[in-house]
């Protein structure tokens, strides 16, 4: 089983609109955190700094197999 780290940002703008941008897939948590480090500093983050995720998921394994349940 192995994992991998994808490093987003979202950047809400109202309740109706976001932009989500993937940002990277890293080995581990460590790198993904170096990352964001370097990004924070960069003029496309400027004053949504606490817009980055990092979420962790296993290779080759297939996700939502239950689909959306009803309300």
């Amino acid at each position: 089983m192995r994992k991998v780290y994808i490093l987003e940002h979202v950047q809400e703008f109202d309740e109706y609109r976001e932009i989500v941008k993937t940002l990277g897939v890293f080995e581990n948590e460590e790198k993904a955190r170096k990352a964001i480090a370097k990004l924070k500093s960069m003029p496309e983050f400027t004053g949504s700094e606490d817009g980055f995720s990092i979420s962790c998921t296993i290779v080759d394994n297939t996700g939502w197999l239950e689909g959306y349940g009803e309300g």
